[in-house]
């Protein structure tokens, strides 16, 4: 949840103004600390959630049909636009699996505990926010060095990866009990450069820092 989302247009479409890609957004809210997988900006991302939590009598209702068959649900929903007070206007469509049998008897998730649990996790922080593309940089120390080598090298391009170097600076202050791999040993100067960038600016010694990863990781 929640499911590809259009802004902008009271349609069924999967697709944004202008642009074939969908806003697709998936919270696991399982793990700890949530990780929020995205594939636009936090900013953008936060925007939609924030509508989730404004139409909380709309999953109320939801809960209230009493769905069965499935560990997920997958909504589809027209948005209301209003300001700060933007909400889900209804469901066009609601998607879960009720055809896999040996969840023929299983209940779907309780929405309003959910959005509860991850209204109290992003009120406290206790989250994570990860880029559609670096969903690899969690599942190990190889995947996480390479996701600072690439962040890294966006900083040679006009739009740095301040998404992803936020993320990477996060980890790093999670318990190791939260990550199922020992996180690498950085240098102070690649911990600068993944701080500047998560600011949006660009360090010193940036070719340097590259070469020195690409040698690590004998790319």
């Amino acid at each position: 949840m929640p499911a590809p989302i259009l802004k902008n247009e009271y349609t069924t479409s999967e697709r944004k103004i202008g642009d074939d890609k969908s806003t697709a957004i998936s919270i696991d809210y399982a793990s700890h600390p949530i990780r929020i997988y995205t594939n636009q900006s936090t900013t953008e991302t936060m925007h939609w959630i924030q509508i989730m939590f404004n139409s909380r009598n709309h999953f109320k209702k939801l809960d209230g049909i009493k769905l069965a068959g499935s560990d997920y649900i997958n909504p589809e929903f027209l948005v209301f636009q209003n300001g700060s007070d933007t909400k889900i206007n209804f469901f066009t469509d609601i998607i879960w699996g009720g055809k896999l049998e040996k969840l023929a008897h299983h209940k779907c998730p309780n929405t309003k505990r959910v959005l509860a649990t991850v209204n109290t996790a992003i009120s406290i922080g206790n989250y994570l926010i990860v880029p559609e593309k670096q969903s690899k940089t969690l599942n190990s120390a190889n995947g996480y060095m390479f996701g600072v080598l690439e962040t890294i090298k966006s900083a040679r391009t006009p739009q740095c990866d301040r998404q992803t170097a936020q993320l990477l600076l996060k980890l790093r202050s999670l318990p190791i009990k939260h990550l199922p791999y020992v996180l690498p040993k950085l240098s102070t100067r690649i911990i600068k450069q993944l701080e500047l960038l998560a600011i949006g600016l660009r360090g010193k010694e940036l070719e340097e820092t590259i070469m020195d990863l690409e040698n690590n990781l004998r790319v």
